[in-house]
Formats: C-alpha cells, sequence, structure tokens
C-alpha cells in the first residue's frame, strides 16, 4: 500500500491523496459537529439534572439534620410536658380544691418551679 501511494505521488496523483485526505478531514469535522448538534440538547437537559439532583441532595441532607434536631425538641417537649403535669399532680394533693375554686398562688409557683427557666416564657407566674 505504500509503494502505490509513492507511486501516485508523483506529479497529479499527488493532489489527488491531497485532495481525498482533505475531503476525509472535512467529512469527518462535518460528522463530528453533526453529532454534536444533535446531543446539544441531551447535553443541556443533562447538566440540569444534574444540578437538581445536587439540590435535591442538599434539601435531603438538611432535612435529614432538621428531623434529627426537631425530634430531639419533641422529646424536650414530652419532658417537660411530663414533668409539669407530674408537679401539678403533686401540688393538687397537697391542697385540693373545691369544685368552683380556681388554682391559687401555691399551685402556680409550685408548676413554675417544677418547670424551671424557659426561653419562650422568661418571667414567672406569681
Amino acid at each position: 500500500m505504500i509503494a502505490a501511494l509513492a507511486a501516485v505521488a508523483t506529479g497529479a496523483g499527488r493532489w489527488a491523496v491531497i485532495l481525498a485526505l482533505g475531503l476525509l478531514a472535512s467529512l469527518s469535522l462535518n460528522l463530528w459537529q453533526w453529532e454534536r448538534a444533535r446531543t446539544a440538547q441531551l447535553r443541556i437537559e443533562n447538566r440540569a439534572l444534574g444540578a437538581a439532583l445536587t439540590t435535591v441532595q442538599a434539601l435531603a441532607t438538611d432535612a435529614t439534620r432538621d428531623n434529627k434536631a426537631l425530634l430531639a425538641e419533641l422529646d424536650a417537649l414530652i419532658e417537660r410536658g411530663r414533668t409539669t403535669r407530674a408537679v401539678y399532680r403533686h401540688a393538687a394533693t397537697q391542697a385540693p380544691l373545691h369544685a368552683q375554686c380556681a388554682p391559687g398562688a401555691e399551685r402556680i409557683q409550685a408548676v413554675n418551679q417544677g418547670l424551671g427557666p424557659s426561653e419562650s416564657s422568661p418571667e414567672r407566674v406569681k
């Protein structure tokens, strides 16, 4: 094959080989550009889906962290409710009320002491 190319490489045959190589390069470049144009929309969609996936992963990570924090806060609220109920029951047994009587200051003070300091209500009921 090399001998055939060497024989053609003289004179007019040389120009035919050069033109054939140019045509091959042009066709290759055109095929590459056609393939890029055909898949351009797919590449754009792929980038958008990748960005959406990154966002969803970040949201899922944040939701997991937030859910753990919320569950911890819920546990604290449940425990505070149990403490309040126990303190109030204890205060109620110590000073029973008549059917038409409202809780007195002693009972409210006992509940406040049982609850301890609170971020939402810094002042105590007296």
